[in-house]
């Protein structure tokens, strides 16, 4: 029996990907919703009030998800965020968040 190369894929393989790929988070009919009381906090709320100005998106990442879907607690929230590092310096500085401006990782 030949024996199948790498670039021979078998019939069913595109069928396998289409069901394992995610639809569009717009697309989804049930997403995944967060009720923990740190969402609820007017500090995180005044971040995303800060952040989600002049077209910019934010949203909570990391631990902080992670452990409200396990309902456990948090210690720290992280934000990600469609601004630039200046930009958000900006928008904070407007909303009089203080901050503490971190060095980026250096390569080598």
């Amino acid at each position: 029996m030949p024996r199948k190369t790498d670039n021979q894929a078998s019939p069913n393989a595109n069928n396998t990907r289409d069901k394992l790929e995610r639809p569009d988070h717009a697309q989804q009919k049930n997403p995944v919703r967060i009720f923990s009381s740190w969402l609820h906090d007017p500090v995180t709320q005044a971040v995303f009030k800060a952040l989600n100005t002049n077209g910019f998106t934010t949203r909570v990442v990391g631990g902080a998800v992670r452990n409200a879907l396990m309902g456990l607690p948090s210690t720290d929230i992280d934000f990600a965020t469609t601004a630039l590092p200046d930009e958000v310096t900006q928008l904070c500085s407007n909303a009089g968040i203080a901050f503490t401006p971190r060095a980026s990782p250096t390569v080598r």
